[in-house]
């Protein structure tokens, strides 16, 4: 029977993804304002894919950086 114990390896998810090191998480109300747009224009252009958006949990931000 062999005892040694496994070590632990790094894995791609090991590393905090790209986003979290970005403290600009915006609303939509806030990016509509910063682009100068209507928030309908911005939910037109995240619903056609123009805009990258995350969703975290219900709602959606987006990353301005």
């Amino acid at each position: 029977m062999n005892t040694t114990l496994a070590t632990p390896q790094t894995t791609p998810f090991s590393n905090p993804p790209a986003f979290a090191a970005s403290a600009e998480l915006m609303t939509p109300d806030q990016l509509a304002r910063r682009l100068g747009i209507s928030r309908r224009c911005l939910s037109n252009w995240t619903r056609d894919r123009l805009v990258p958006m995350m969703k975290i949990g219900r709602v959606c931000r987006f990353d301005f950086a």
